[in-house]
């Protein structure tokens, strides 16, 4: 755990590694912390989840929630909190427990159930009451702000895989019917989300993302 802030470049240098004339791969590098907050801290949860039958619109699903900051780590003044690490579109994830042994009173077991994956996009603490909230919305609220350029002569499959490439989207399902109508694609630019629209209206589709993050493209 690394109080970094601010950094424009992160040199790794592997000094020493178990098996010589071998190379080393980075998978992945994490910085800062993950939180996970319960019902001894969180306070209130709401989710609103949409679908648009009928394309006028790519609706984005919502999460708010409100956390106890009685310790006041998401203060702005406080030097050794977390707020000048949070960040517009830092992921989080939502969980429903389900009660599983409700026969046994002694120990209390729940499966939890994902209830979607969502972007960071508004946080405000309260001084008055000791809480901070926090607002996140799925993918299509980043997709909204991401100018997409389109391919031409092509099918609606292969447009909206563009779309979602382009946008950094890596977690997809398109329906396969869509690769049977052909397109000329777009001949402005135009927004991500309002792309991934208009395909939904030429293939008669319904556009959304599921609870474990993945974007849903399903006639």
């Amino acid at each position: 755990e690394e109080p970094l802030d601010n950094y424009k470049r992160i040199v790794l240098s592997i000094s020493k590694w178990c098996k010589p004339y071998r190379r080393a791969r980075v998978v992945e590098i994490d910085f800062g912390l993950i939180k996970e907050y319960r019902d001894e801290k969180l306070i209130s949860l709401n989710i609103i989840e949409e679908i648009n039958l009928i394309g006028d619109t790519v609706p984005s699903n919502e999460l708010v929630f409100t956390i106890d900051n009685s310790d006041r780590a998401f203060n702005i003044l406080n030097p050794d909190g977390f707020y000048r690490f949070l960040r517009e579109r830092q992921e989080v994830y939502a969980y429903m427990g389900v009660m599983v042994n409700e026969e046994t009173e002694d120990v209390e077991e729940f499966e939890y159930v994902p209830m979607g994956k969502f972007y960071l996009t508004e946080w405000k603490s309260d001084e008055g009451t000791l809480t901070t909230t926090f607002t996140a919305r799925d993918v299509f609220e980043i997709l909204e702000n991401i100018e997409y350029i389109s391919i031409a002569d092509t099918t609606l499959y292969d447009l909206a895989e563009d779309i979602l490439i382009k946008a950094g989207i890596k977690d997809y399902v398109i329906d396969e019917r869509l690769k049977t109508i052909n397109t000329r694609g777009f001949t402005e630019p135009l927004s991500s989300r309002a792309a991934l629209q208009c395909v939904a209206i030429a293939g008669e589709c319904i556009v959304n993302q599921n609870r474990h993050g993945v974007g849903l493209i399903v006639s």
